[in-house]
């Protein structure tokens, strides 16, 4: 019998007003590995308008995978480049009660953090 490759990519990371196209994944990954994060590249979504200006919303944002043995070096170095994870995007917008991201995301990017309705970040 044949063992399954564990995932090391579990920590989904989000970088606010960052276009990435399907032709500059590659270079994106590989950018990141010049860094020294090894990544893989998930999805990029456009931000729905905000309760309080409905002229707001259009930003591109991408999500990326971090390497689960890359995290600890990666944690404060993506403080410097507005890189947060996904978990702490989805608390901000669960504490301000003003979601700009789209349900298809929501749906499709759980929140890790949270098991069985306990909280563990």
């Amino acid at each position: 019998m044949k063992k399954e490759k564990e995932n090391k990519y579990k920590q989904l990371v989000c970088w606010h007003g960052v276009v990435i196209g399907k032709k500059e994944v590659i270079e994106f990954e590989e950018w990141m590995d010049d860094k020294g994060f090894r990544i893989k590249f998930a999805d990029t979504y456009i931000t729905l308008p905000d309760k309080l200006n409905p002229d707001s919303g259009g930003r591109s944002d991408a999500l990326f995978y971090i390497h689960d043995d890359d995290i600890f070096k990666f944690a404060t170095w993506r403080l410097k480049h507005g890189m947060r994870w996904w978990e702490d995007v989805l608390r901000n917008m669960k504490h301000d009660d003003n979601n700009i991201i789209p349900t298809r995301m929501l749906l499709k990017y759980e929140d890790r953090w949270v098991e069985k309705g306990v909280e563990n970040g």
